[in-house]
């Protein structure tokens, strides 16, 4: 986040350069396996931020390519069905043992006869290795290019979800500290689908609501600072 006025300053500049400088800092980083220190026990960030950049770049440049009307990949034939089969292979891959088996295997061939790197053969989440990225990147891709998704997101029934993703980011970060909480609450309660449901249920009551008060004061915000614009046009 420090940095991001600097990548913003850039990436309008220079959206290439800097998506190609994010994708070397990553391979870079999962490569030698640079890690953020902690404390008093150094095991690294579990989502190392020096990796997961790469997809915080990757949605800086979308959204400014999506302000000028742009996309950053447009919609091919060929690109959305080798993304699509992606996803398929990915979700048969971790349902089917024999599957994930036949592909760990040839994953592990490939490092250990090829001399592929780990960070393109490892399913690592703190480095974000590349099966992971290609396939958060398949799915954003096809979600959308997908027109039924944006139909799907304009019904009213669907709102609700739409102003989740409008805040994201105070949802993803109160959803961390309500994960928390119900790992704790787990731990020393008996396991039960009625604790699960009502975790669930409550966490999203809390999210919904914290969605809720971002969209009120976001409106508020441009009430306000529509007012003085509208009076400045009335005296002229």
């Amino acid at each position: 986040m420090l940095v991001a006025p600097a990548l913003l300053f850039a990436a309008v500049r220079a959206p290439a350069l800097v998506m190609l400088a994010a994708l070397a800092l990553w391979f870079a980083v999962g490569l030698w396996k640079v890690k953020m220190p902690t404390y008093p026990l150094d095991y690294g960030w579990f989502f190392n931020p020096l990796a997961w950049q790469v997809l915080f770049v990757a949605g800086i440049v979308t959204g400014l390519a999506l302000r000028r009307g742009e996309r950053v990949l447009p919609v091919r034939v060929w690109p959305l069905r080798l993304a699509i089969g992606f996803l398929i292979l990915s979700a048969v891959w971790v349902q089917v043992p024999q599957v994930s088996a036949w592909g760990g295997h040839g994953l592990w061939l490939l490092y250990e006869y090829a001399g592929f790197p780990p960070v393109l053969t490892s399913f690592d989440k703190s480095f974000l290795f590349l099966p992971r990225l290609l396939h958060i990147l398949a799915l954003a891709y096809v979600l959308s290019a997908l027109p039924v998704v944006r139909r799907l997101a304009a019904r009213p029934a669907l709102a609700p979800l739409v102003m989740l993703g409008r805040h994201s980011l105070p949802v993803f970060a109160v959803s961390t500290v309500l994960a928390y909480g119900a790992q704790v609450t787990k731990s020393i309660v008996p396991p039960s689908v009625l604790l699960d449901t009502a975790l669930i249920a409550a966490g999203l009551c809390v999210l919904f609501a914290v969605a809720s008060h971002y969209d009120r004061k976001k409106r508020r915000q441009s009430a306000m600072a529509a007012g003085p614009r509208a009076d400045i046009a009335a005296r002229h």
